[in-house]
C-alpha cells in the first residue's frame, strides 16, 4: 500500500510540474550563418584581368597590399611585362603554374626603379621562364623573400633580387643567354642565398655567373655547375661575404672560375672542381680573406689563388693546371694543406712577408715549393718511413 501511494504521489507532482510556463518559444535574433563565406575560404585575390588589370606595358598591376596568386599558365603574346608590383607587403603565390614570356615578353616580375622602393614582398611556388629580360628582378627594393621558383630561358637574370633578403629552394637555369654581366640568381647587398642550383647560365657571353653576389651576403649550400662565360664561373660574392658548403663544378671559360669572392671574404668547405679556365681558378679570394676547407681540384689554372693578407688553411688540391695554391700578394699564411700532383707545381708564392707552415706537398711536376725570396716559410722534410723533427711547422715535401 505504501509503494502505491508513493508512485500516485510522484505522478501527480509531474502532472501539476507539467503545467508550468516552458518560456518564450520566439529566437532573441536570427540564427548565425555556419557556412564559410568565398573570401573565408580563399582570402587572396586572383592574378587575372578583372581583379589586377594590366595596362600597355604589364599584364598584370598589384596597387593594394595582399596577397595574390596565379590560377592558370600565363603566356606573353607581346613585349609587355608579366607582373608589376607597386605596394608593400605583397605575397604573390604562382600556385605551381608557369609564367612564361614567350620569347617576347620583357620581365616576368618587376618592380619600378623610381622611389618609393617597395619592400616585405614574398614570392613563391611555381616557374618563371623565357622572358627577354630578367624572370625576376626586384633589385630596387628591399626585404624579399623568394622561394621554390624555377627560372629558366630568360635573357637577362634568372632571379636579380632586392637588398636584405633571402633566396631559398631555387633553380636557376639556361639564363643570362643574351644580357652582358647577367646571372642565373644575383644577390643584392646583405642576402641570404640557400639551396639553390644555378646551371647552364651564361651561354658563352662576359662576366656571367651561376650566383652572383653583392656585399655581405651568405652563399649556403647551393651547386654552380655548367655556367659559361668567358670572365665569369660558378659563384661570385662581394665583400665581406662568407660562402659555405657549396659546389662549383665544370664551369667553362678561359678565365672563369669555380667560386671568387672579394675582400674580407670566407670561402669554407666548399668544392671547387673541374672548372675549365685555364687563367682562372677554382677559388680564387682577393684580401683579408679566409679559405678554409676547401677541395680545389682537377682545374684548368690554379686550384687557389689568393692576392694579399689571405689564411688559406687545411684545404685539399690536386692536379690543377696552374699551382695548387697561389699568392700574389704579401702577408698571407698558408697553413696545413695538402698538394698532390699539380703540373704548374705546389705551392706558389710570388710576393714577400707570408707564412708557409705545415703543408704537405707531393709529385707537383713544376716544383712542390716556388717560394719567392723574404718570405717565413719553415723547414721543408722529405717523407720516408721513419722521419723525425722538432720542428712542429714543418712543411713536408716528397
Amino acid at each position: 500500500m505504501k509503494t502505491n501511494l508513493l508512485l500516485l504521489s510522484t505522478l501527480s507532482f509531474a502532472l501539476c510540474d507539467s503545467t508550468f510556463g516552458q518560456g518564450s518559444l520566439a529566437p532573441s535574433a536570427a540564427p548565425a550563418p555556419t557556412m564559410k563565406t568565398l573570401e573565408q575560404v580563399e582570402p587572396r585575390t586572383p592574378l587575372d584581368a578583372a581583379h589586377t588589370p594590366g595596362d600597355g606595358s604589364n599584364l598584370f598591376i598589384i596597387t593594394n597590399s595582399g596577397s595574390y596568386y596565379l590560377v592558370t599558365n600565363i603566356t606573353a603574346t607581346s613585349a609587355k611585362s608579366g607582373i608589376r608590383i607597386l605596394a608593400d607587403s605583397v605575397t604573390i603565390d604562382l600556385n605551381g603554374f608557369s609564367l612564361d614570356g614567350g620569347g617576347v615578353g620583357s620581365v616576368g616580375i618587376i618592380m619600378p626603379t623610381f622611389l618609393p622602393h617597395h619592400q616585405n614582398i614574398t614570392i613563391r611556388n611555381g616557374s618563371i621562364r623565357n622572358w627577354s629580360s630578367h624572370g625576376v628582378d626586384v633589385s630596387f627594393s628591399r626585404n624579399f623573400l623568394i622561394e621554390k621558383i624555377l627560372v629558366s630561358g630568360c635573357g637577362g637574370s634568372g632571379i636579380n633580387s632586392a637588398e636584405n633578403s633571402v633566396i631559398r629552394d631555387c633553380f636557376a637555369y639556361s639564363n643570362a643567354v643574351t644580357t652582358f654581366a647577367a646571372a642565373g640568381i644575383v644577390a643584392n647587398t646583405g642576402t641570404v642565398v640557400a639551396h639553390c642550383v644555378a646551371d647552364s647560365n651564361g651561354n658563352g657571353n662576359t662576366n656571367s655567373f651561376g650566383i652572383a653576389t653583392g656585399s655581405g651576403c651568405t652563399v649556403t649550400h647551393c651547386s654552380a655547375s655548367q655556367n659559361n662565360s668567358v670572365n665569369g664561373g660558378g659563384i661570385s660574392a662581394g665583400f665581406y661575404s662568407t660562402v659555405i658548403d657549396c659546389a662549383a663544378g665544370f664551369n667553362s671559360g678561359s678565365n672563369g672560375v669555380g667560386i671568387v669572392v672579394g675582400n674580407g671574404s670566407s670561402v669554407i668547405r666548399c668544392t671547387a672542381s673541374g672548372n675549365a679556365g685555364v687563367s682562372g681558378a677554382g677559388i680564387a679570394a682577393s684580401q683579408r680573406g679566409l679559405i678554409e676547407s676547401c677541395t680545389a681540384t682537377d682545374n684548368g689554372g690554379d686550384g687557389i689563388r689568393a692576392n694579399a693578407e689571405c689564411f688559406i688553411l687545411s684545404n685539399n688540391c690536386g692536379n690543377n693546371g696552374g699551382p695548387a695554391i697561389h699568392t700574389t700578394g704579401q702577408r698571407n699564411r698558408i697553413d696545413n694543406n695538402n698538394v698532390t700532383f699539380n703540373p704548374g707545381g705546389g705551392i706558389k708564392v710570388d710576393s714577400t712577408l707570408s707564412f708557409i707552415v705545415r703543408n704537405s706537398v707531393t709529385g707537383n711536376s713544376g716544383n712542390n715549393y716556388i717560394i719567392a725570396a723574404g718570405n717565413n716559410d719553415a723547414q721543408r722534410l722529405g717523407g720516408g718511413t721513419a722521419f723525425s723533427s722538432t720542428d712542429p711547422w714543418a712543411n713536408f715535401s716528397f
